[in-house]
């Protein structure tokens, strides 16, 4: 017999499925539920934290990004939503005795509801111990210092600061954001119209006084395009929050290019009031007209009202906040800030940059994610001496997977190519190693490794120890 959280789960129309291979502990802990992604996690859990677990297994990505509380980086390109966002968050399924498995795909993050925070790391950080590898793929991925924050009680409002730089100089290179506003002026010209009442107010005792009628001025109201305006305001009261914080500071003085669309921000707001904080939270409810800019003035909404929770718009219970990645997008793009100052070119499928194409029609397209231009290659005739690819896969511990393969092989004739490489991460310390020879125009394909620390004694340490390991990666490409 069905007990009343079986019922109530049928009720919402949960989607339920379940592997049950290498699951994973399910904790609850102050009310923080730890998960990695990609694993199955069983264990109980109290009632109140399943309803909202239930509620958030019938959301997809698209749906909660919709709803605009939910950010997904990088934001700027939608055509990363997995699956185009149509698929669950997780999975949940019942088990025996009152037990439940949640299945987690390829996001990571944070995501808070009802008072329960879900914390989604990578499952490449070493259990029971600090949960660095995440925040390091962040940091790196975004171009930002590696900030000394208590990452053992990291959460989503600690995540949105380091998002800032970005969207800031991303929205600041399309201009800056302009917007009518009403201006009062009162002088010798008139522009707009009349505005009776103040002009009386001004100008009706000057005008006594010189004998002419309200003197020699005259109060009018126009609307004129400025950069001082509400969305404005709003990135400069996040730009005055952050500055606040010794601890987030640096961000604001990442590289040259923050500091400009820090300082272009001070510029165009001359009229800025740190008491007018809610008024300008209230003008910003509805999204801006400029697309470039509405990523960021969600940015900083959300920024503001995890600092102040009196700030925010929404009285909702249900609502849902977060910060989520795609993790293998995250590993992709930090192994571009390792190759490609070695000189590995990196083509952007999703944007449809650097493609390579398969005939001489042009029809098919391939996108290698990185691969080093030999000394004979010509524009008309691409070469390689080395392809990779990124997986974040576990092929430490099992063989590649037979498209994966077949995928590098495709590289390889492409490129005429001698050789390629998965790069995948590791906590082994005696990792799989799987290697193909290929028949025909040959060449080889192997499971290169970057082993993930397993013992750091704070973030600075665990940065220097990917630096180390990140060098000798590149040490053993080069041979």
């Amino acid at each position: 017999m069905l007990g009343k959280v079986e019922l109530c789960l049928q009720e919402m129309g949960l989607r339920l499925v379940w592997s049950g291979e290498g699951m994973a502990v399910l904790k609850v802990k102050d009310s923080v539920l730890k998960l990695v992604d990609n694993s199955p996690h069983s264990g109980w859990l109290p009632y109140e934290h399943l309803t909202t677990l239930a509620l958030l297994g019938k959301r997809n990505l698209a749906e909660l990004l919709a709803d605009g509380h939910v950010l997904f980086c990088p934001s700027d390109a939608a055509e990363l939503l997995p699956q185009d966002g149509a698929e669950p968050i997780f999975a949940l399924e019942p088990l025996e005795d009152n037990r439940w498995c949640v299945r987690t795909s390829n996001l990571v993050g944070f995501l808070e509801c009802n008072g329960l925070t879900i914390s989604i790391g990578s499952r490449f950080d070493p259990e029971d111990s600090s949960s660095f590898f995440l925040p390091y793929l962040i940091a790196r991925t975004l171009h930002i210092p590696p900030l000394e924050l208590d990452w053992e009680q990291v959460s989503a409002y600690d995540l949105l600061p380091l998002l800032f730089p970005a969207a800031l100089t991303r929205a600041l290179g399309s201009g800056l954001f302009k917007q009518y506003q009403r201006v009062s002026t009162n002088g010798s010209c008139f522009k707009g119209s009349l505005a009776v009442a103040a002009h009386l107010k001004r100008n009706l005792a000057s005008g006594l006084v010189s004998g002419r009628a309200f003197g020699r001025k005259v109060t009018s109201v126009s609307s004129q395009l400025s950069a001082d305006n509400a969305v404005t305001q709003l990135v400069r009261h996040t730009i005055e929050l952050i500055r606040s914080k010794p601890a987030l500071a640096p961000l604001l003085a990442v590289n040259a290019s923050v500091v400009s669309a820090v300082r272009q921000i001070e510029l165009a707001t001359p009229s800025f009031r740190s008491s007018a904080l809610v008024s300008v939270v209230k003008a910003n409810r509805e999204p801006c007209s400029c697309p470039a800019y509405q990523q960021l003035q969600q940015l900083c909404l959300k920024l503001l009202t995890a600092f102040d929770p009196s700030l925010s718009l929404s009285q909702d219970p249900d609502q849902v906040y977060g910060v989520l990645f795609d993790i293998s997008y995250l590993w992709e793009e930090y192994l571009a800030t390792v190759l490609e100052p070695q000189g590995f070119e990196h083509p952007r499928n999703k944007a449809g940059l650097g493609a390579l194409y398969l005939d001489r029609n042009q029809s098919f397209l391939a996108y290698p994610d990185f691969y080093r231009l030999s000394s004979d290659s010509t524009v008309a005739e691409p070469r390689a001496d080395l392809v990779l690819d990124a997986k974040f896969k576990r092929y430490d511990t099992y063989a590649p997977a037979r498209d994966d393969i077949v995928q590098m092989l495709m590289y390889l004739h492409v490129l005429k190519a001698p050789r390629a490489f998965l790069l995948c991460p590791t906590q082994r310390a005696d990792p799989l190693e799987s290697h193909y020879e290929f028949c025909g125009l040959g060449g080889t394909v192997d499971v290169a490794f970057l082993p993930i620390p397993a013992q750091a004694e704070s973030f600075a340490d665990f940065c220097t120890q990917m630096a180390q390991a990140e060098a000798e990666l590149l040490a053993s490409l080069a041979t």
